[in-house]
């Protein structure tokens, strides 16, 4: 075997190969729990401050819309705009209207057009030249705009901002996001009602772009890198958008279908995918009771997932090249320390015990420095235990080799020893035939005798059974009366505790009786003074009633428990009577079997004084035809163990000259060892 022994049997192969996948298991499971909380508290902190985001653009998003509707109602407002819509084919009253809106929209050039829309009765109609062509102009028409007359004609009483400022009395409208009629660009209107006196003479439209809109309040708000900020209505449109081509798309429609029946669901944080990336998002809902809007509006916080938990992924990363190093380390560090601290030492042991089964008993084991030992470590202890056994070795095949000595000289007596006692046998054989055939008259003859007296002492024995048996049945019956004489006084004595009992039981009764008398007369009292208290005392009064109730109740089972513990009584004397009747009669049986057992006990001793006469001559005769029978049987066997005796001897022989083979077999076996 080489220094390091085969790779499948290697002791340091076996143990790296379970503790370093266990080990980088291990590590990596808590990489993995530290990976997972820290892209929790990533997706938190991102979500908290994508809330913070979009609250805040809300917030900035309502003051914004409040400043278009009060814009819108101050334009509404202004003489001049009231003047126009009472006159509006009024050359002076068009051009100071016209002057002042066009100020408006040079001071507002985020706003598409400003114009103005006419209230008229369903059949009335008037006509206005506009770039030298003719405009019929009818109700809910534009009949002044801020765009060099492009959009007069236009509109018309069924948009929805005209109606709910003509007909519905709002203070104003935000219409839903539409592509304009101007550019196709979208935008969305804020409308309101221009009245004089409470009559409602036209409309004034400010309508700015969503481009303005977005870029005012959507893409200076950033997260990171990949957040952005978008809107959707809840046509499940995008309205808003950094990229202003998915503004009104029906193609984003779809994409976003995922996301707006999140939201429709009532869910403000959750992950979805969009254009096949993960996508965290965070919705704020634009509405407020202040507002009259078209529809309502969401603002959305949209961050890129992998971004989020970029630095959880790169910490992930860290910590699983940590793990691969550390796990490498102590590999390493487990691969040599095994090698020193088990490895060598073994193989030592392993050489130390090959020599000991080649027979080599001659050199001690010794602990080499390099394998780090000392004696109180386990391998230090093997160390020992294989010096102590060789050395153990040693001393036992020194004291074998004596033994083999021994063996061969005790195997050289016991075979002269063996022919003396062989001729031995033979002549106490030949003695033990005469003697046998003496004794075999002598046996026959006592044994006859024998039986015959064992038939006549059988019989006494017997008589003597019976009576003994006759008397210790008398004894126990005695016994049994007296103990029936103590039940029954132990009987009488529990009836008078009994009746005493039933004494103090009748006397309780007579107090629970008095109490319960003593309760009725006082809820009587009770309930004659709720009575007088009339309104105040009526829940008293119940409660009176129903403690006279209970009074009651009460008295009546305390009569019925005195009438059971008279009766109770009147069964324990009775009883008390049957018993002592009872005892008497005890008594008297008691006397009558003590008579019967005293007759019986003469009889058995006049059997008994027999007994033993008989008994000697049985013993006498029994024993000469025993020691007869004895006789017989021992020169019976001495005979048989002359005989094998003279057998055993020749086997004894024989034995000997094995015993001194095998002496000297062990004798060349243990010259192979080295002392």
């Amino acid at each position: 075997m080489s220094l390091f022994g085969s790779r499948s049997q290697s002791i340091t192969t076996k143990y790296l190969f379970w503790l370093i996948p266990t080990f980088a298991v291990s590590l990596f499971i808590f990489g993995l729990y530290i990976y997972v909380i820290a892209r929790d508290n990533a997706l938190a902190y991102n979500s908290a401050m994508a809330r913070v985001i979009t609250q805040q653009t809300n917030q900035a998003l309502i003051r914004w819309i409040e400043e278009q509707s009060n814009i819108a109602r101050t334009i509404a407002n202004d003489p001049r705009i009231i003047k126009v819509c009472q006159l509006p084919t009024d050359s002076d009253a068009r051009e100071a209207a016209q002057a002042f809106l066009d100020s408006l929209h040079k001071l507002y050039p985020h706003y598409e057009n400003i114009p103005l829309a006419i209230k008229l009765p369903a059949d009335q109609e008037f006509s206005l030249t506009v770039n030298e062509e003719q405009q019929t102009i009818r109700n809910g028409n534009f009949f002044i705009d801020t765009v060099g007359g492009k959009t007069i004609g236009k509109c018309s009483e069924n948009f929805s901002y005209i109606q709910h400022t003509f007909y519905d009395n709002k203070p104003y409208f935000v219409s839903e996001v539409y592509p304009s009629i101007l550019r196709g660009n979208p935008i969305f209107v804020v409308a309101a009602p221009i009245t004089l006196g409470g009559e409602i003479l036209g409309s004034v439209i400010v309508a700015p772009r969503m481009d303005y809109f977005t870029k005012f309040f959507l893409e200076e708000s950033k997260i990171g890198e990949t957040g952005y900020l978008l809107m959707i209505d809840d046509r499940g449109i995008v309205i808003s958008h950094p990229d202003h081509s998915l503004i009104l798309n029906s193609v984003t429609k779809d994409k976003v279908k995922g996301l707006y029946t999140r939201i429709k669901e009532g869910k403000v944080a959750f992950l979805e995918k969009f254009d096949g990336r993960m996508k965290s998002y965070v919705v704020a809902k634009f509405t407020s009771k202040d507002f009259h809007i078209s529809n309502d509006w969401y603002i959305i916080c949209a961050s890129d997932y992998d971004e989020i938990v970029r630095d959880a992924n790169q910490t992930l990363l860290r910590i699983v090249a940590c793990i691969a190093i550390i796990a490498l380390f102590i590999g390493l560090l487990i691969f040599f320390l095994t090698r020193s601290l088990i490895k060598f030492p073994l193989l030592l042991l392993t050489d130390a015990t090959n020599r000991v089964a080649a027979g080599d008993l001659t050199e001690t084991l010794q602990m080499k420095a390099t394998c780090n030992l000392d004696n109180g470590n386990e391998i230090g202890l093997m160390f020992r235990a294989v010096n102590s056994m060789t050395k153990n070795l040693r001393a036992q095949t020194t004291q074998i080799r004596l033994a083999v000595l021994m063996l061969n000289s005790l195997a050289a007596e016991i075979a002269q020893t063996a022919v003396q006692q062989e001729a031995i046998a033979m002549e106490h054989r030949n003695a033990s035939v005469q003697v046998t055939s003496a004794v075999k008259e002598i046996s026959a003859t006592s044994s006859e005798l024998s039986k015959t007296m064992q038939g006549i002492e059988g019989g006494f024995s017997e008589t003597q059974t019976v009576a003994d048996a006759g008397r210790a049945s008398l004894t126990n019956m005695e016994k049994t009366m007296h103990q029936l004489g103590a039940a029954t006084q132990l009987i009488k004595e529990k009836l008078a505790i009994i009746d005493e009992k039933s004494t103090l039981i009748g006397s309780v009764v007579t107090t629970i009786t008095n109490v319960a008398n003593q309760t009725n007369l006082l809820s009587l009292n009770a309930s004659i003074e709720a009575e007088k208290a009339g309104e105040y005392g009526r829940g008293f009064s119940v409660i009176a009633k129903e403690t006279r109730r209970l009074a009651d109740q009460t008295a009546i089972a305390t009569l019925e428990i005195e009438e059971m513990v008279r009766e109770m009584r009147l069964s324990v004397s009775h009883g008390v009577s049957e018993m002592d009747k009872f005892a008497q009669e005890v008594i008297k049986g008691i006397l009558s079997v003590g008579g019967v057992s005293g007759q019986l006990s003469q009889i058995i001793a006049r059997v008994k004084e027999l007994a033993p006469q008989f008994t000697m001559v049985n013993d006498g005769m029994s024993t000469q035809a025993l020691g007869a029978q004895n006789i017989s049987e021992a020169m019976v066997q001495w005979s048989d163990g002359a005989a094998k005796t003279s057998h055993s001897l020749g086997k004894l022989k024989s034995a000997s000259v094995q015993l001194r083979e095998a002496a000297t077999n062990l004798q060349l076996e243990v010259s192979q060892f080295k002392l």
